[in-house]
């Protein structure tokens, strides 16, 4: 890695990590594609591991975790955002230290800012932000969720689960086949619908006749 002050700031340390989106511009598009995957891929490979261990005991991490995949994003797409903040934070802690600026002490800190015990974040996480818990609240709408709670029961009230008896009494009403000769003018209300293969018969019948 070097100096880390030969970097400018934070995200120029992203960079270097392969850590950012590579970019598809023109005139009227700037399009976001997958990350560069630029630097060293055993860096990369430690922060993507690291930040699936941070948030199972980060409840930040865990916050935002939760809202990315309550929203419907991928599990790896998450950790590498995930990977990219806490690239950001090494970038911060380095450069104190190059500076000869004490680091001040981690604070783990709950998803209100407030700082908490560690296994009173690990307890919140298990509680609301685990895969478990959100895999659960995307099959049944009536379970409470951070960040995705309210918009589950507001779905819940407008789509309620409906019973066997409700199925059977909402069903439409069968429609019967309309012909297209039918709505003609022309045609009689009674003459009967004809397949195609019957009237290529009678074609055929014609032209042997003929």
């Amino acid at each position: 890695m070097g100096d880390i002050e030969r970097f400018k700031n934070g995200p120029c340390f992203v960079a270097y990590c392969g850590l950012i989106p590579r970019k598809r511009q023109s005139g009227l598009r700037d399009q976001s594609l997958s990350i560069t995957k630029a630097g060293q891929p055993l860096l990369r490979k430690y922060l993507y591991l690291a930040a699936d261990v941070a948030r199972q005991w980060d409840a930040e991490f865990a916050a935002y975790y939760a809202k990315r995949y309550s929203k419907g994003v991928h599990h790896n797409r998450i950790l590498i955002a995930l990977a990219r903040k806490m690239a950001l934070r090494i970038h911060a802690v380095l450069v104190r230290r190059a500076r000869g600026t004490q680091a001040p002490a981690y604070v783990r800190r709950g998803p209100d800012g407030q700082p908490i015990e560690r296994k009173a974040a690990r307890t919140l996480i298990l509680q609301q932000y685990s895969r478990k818990v959100l895999d659960q609240a995307d099959r049944d709408p009536a379970t409470t969720v951070p960040e995705k709670g309210a918009e589950a029961i507001e779905n819940a009230n407008e789509w309620p689960p409906c019973s066997d008896a409700t199925r059977e009494t909402s069903k439409p009403p069968s429609r019967s086949f309309v012909s297209p000769t039918s709505l003609k003018s022309n045609s009689s209300p009674h003459q009967e619908w004809q397949s195609i293969a019957d009237i290529l018969n009678r074609i055929a019948k014609r032209s042997d006749g003929l």
